[in-house]
């Protein structure tokens, strides 16, 4: 599984945007089912707030596609959010614009077991 979240202002927003990236990534969506997980509305608060986006993998998954298309959707972001990718307690943080993000992706979480 891979679990992601984004921090600041407009995260919800955020999670959104990437989440219909990542469904309409023929690559990814076949591979993975994926969901947006939120917590319960605080006392006083109506509604729920958006926490990550979860990816429940299949064999097929190839984290590579992930890190591209990951790469492709935070390169159209006005605004770099930071952005937290974490698969089986590894995390990477994303805090910027970065042209070896794909690589960097990858490094740290493709390497893990499925």
């Amino acid at each position: 599984m891979i679990n992601i979240s984004v921090s600041g202002d407009g995260a919800a927003d955020e999670l959104r945007s990437l989440l219909q990236w990542l469904r309409d990534d023929p690559d990814i969506r076949h591979d993975a089912l994926i969901s947006l997980s939120s917590d319960l509305p605080e006392p006083g608060k109506m509604g729920a707030s958006f926490e990550a986006i979860k990816m429940v993998l299949d064999e097929g998954f190839q984290v590579g596609n992930f890190a591209l298309a990951f790469a492709s959707w935070y390169s159209t972001r006005r605004n770099h959010r930071t952005v937290t990718i974490e698969r089986d307690g590894i995390k990477v943080t994303i805090d910027g614009a970065d042209p070896e993000m794909a690589a960097k992706i990858y490094s740290a979480i493709g390497k893990v077991e499925s």
